[in-house]
């Protein structure tokens, strides 16, 4: 899973790069500096509209997450995801950890041909101009998010292939032809040897060569719900909690310029007692 491409993408989206003025938030002005030296005069103040929305595209980002893992196990839609109830009036109710990430009256257009991760990502990348836009951040660091946007796009893209691509049928019909060839003549090439052992030996060999086989028919699936299966249920899960506590400290630290988004850089270095001192 792309996980930690997306959680890259959500601290830069949410780093701040701020501080704060009479309850306003500004962009920090040695993000940008002219050629002379200078600061940058186009500065925007974020708005407590732009922090809900800057809010409202992680949870997004989230939500991408499991609309990952609901496409790649063809839980199409957000009607048909895991968990899913149907209301006595015929409407679909998905549940609330869910539903609270996606927009207010998002509706998919899976019906059309286009996926909800695809379609998910066309609201961060419009974030990421905006931003721009109202100079947030400049065009590298917005360059840089929709680089990491594309890559977990591209990861998506990459993981529906190999669940769509499937085994040739050439190769199971000559396998299997290959096996059965296989262990008729063994018994032919091992009687004279060793006798009635040949029996007892000959089907353990078929038992383990066939096993083989069917595992590797199995993985072709990686992304189920098996115990051999990658456990997507998990990651999603892990990287939602990592996700979530870089904006709840985004929102209760970042604003304010402390906490893990603002490292304090001037403070002197201190070595640790148990390395020794330089001198």
């Amino acid at each position: 899973m792309p996980g930690f491409g997306l959680a890259v993408l959500t601290l830069q989206l949410s780093q701040p790069q701020s501080d704060v003025s009479r309850g306003t938030c500004f962009t920090d002005s040695s993000a940008y500096k002219d050629f002379d030296g200078g600061a940058d005069v186009a500065q925007q103040p974020i708005s407590k509209a732009l922090e809900a929305k800057t809010i409202e595209t992680v949870k997004i980002m989230i939500a991408m997450l499991y609309t990952v893992k609901n496409h790649l196990r063809a839980d199409w839609g957000v009607e048909l995801s895991s968990g899913t109830m149907m209301t006595e009036e015929g409407d679909f109710s998905w549940p609330a950890e869910y539903r609270d990430l996606l927009p207010q009256g998002f509706k998919g257009h899976e019906h059309m041909g286009l996926g909800l991760t695809l379609q998910l990502s066309t609201y961060v990348e419009k974030f990421v101009n905006t931003g721009c836009n109202l100079n947030w951040f400049n065009n590298s660091a917005s360059a840089q998010m929709l680089a990491k946007l594309n890559e977990l796009v591209a990861a998506y893209g990459n993981m529906e292939v190999i669940r769509l691509a499937p085994t040739p049928v050439a190769h199971l019909i000559h396998s299997k032809q290959t096996l059965a060839l296989f262990c008729s003549i063994l018994p032919f090439a091992m009687a004279a040897e060793i006798g009635w052992w040949t029996i007892p030996l000959v089907a353990f060999v078929a038992f383990a060569l066939y096993g083989i086989e069917g595992i590797a028919q199995w993985h072709e699936d990686p992304f189920g719900t098996d115990k051999i299966d990658i456990n997507m249920d998990d990651l999603v899960e892990d990287a939602r909690r990592e996700i979530e506590v870089m904006l709840e400290a985004w929102k209760t630290q970042g604003l304010s310029g402390n906490g893990i988004f603002t490292p304090k850089l001037n403070t002197p270095f201190t070595p640790r007692a148990e390395y020794g001192t330089l001198g």
